[in-house]
């Protein structure tokens, strides 16, 4: 998953869940049991996006490579 993230992430280091989700061939569900727990050590949460983390009812569906 890191690097497909580097190879798809804008200028300022964003991806969003839904594009690197379809880029692995995942499906939500797939993508959340196997990254969850990972994502949320390894990357900010950016609130945004179609689908992600539901956070306190908000969605946080971009993600960033915590420096």
């Amino acid at each position: 998953m890191d690097r497909l993230y580097e190879e798809m992430k804008d200028s300022l280091g964003y991806v969003t869940v839904q594009d690197l989700r379809k880029e692995l061939g995942m499906t939500l569900e797939e993508f959340m049991d196997t990254f969850y727990d990972y994502v949320k050590s390894n990357y900010e949460l950016i609130p945004g996006g179609k689908e992600g983390f539901v956070i306190g009812g908000e969605m946080y569906g971009i993600i960033r490579r915590k420096k």
